[in-house]
C-alpha cells in the first residue's frame, strides 16, 4: 500500500465531519429563521387582536 492509499480514509472521514458541520450550521440557521418567522406572525396576531377592542 501506498502512503495515500492510506491517507484516504482519514480524508474521507474529514470530508464527512466538514459536511456533518456545514448540514449543523444549516440546521441552526433553518432553525432560526423559522423561529422568527413564529415571532413575527405571533406579534402581528396580537397586535390586530389589540388593535380590535
Amino acid at each position: 500500500m501506498t502512503v495515500d492509499a492510506m491517507s484516504q480514509p482519514e480524508q474521507k472521514n474529514s470530508k464527512n465531519e466538514d459536511a456533518a458541520r456545514r448540514q449543523r450550521r444549516k440546521n441552526y440557521a433553518l432553525l432560526t429563521v423559522l423561529f422568527a418567522w413564529v415571532v413575527m406572525i405571533y406579534l402581528v396576531a396580537i397586535l390586530r387582536m389589540g388593535g380590535a377592542s
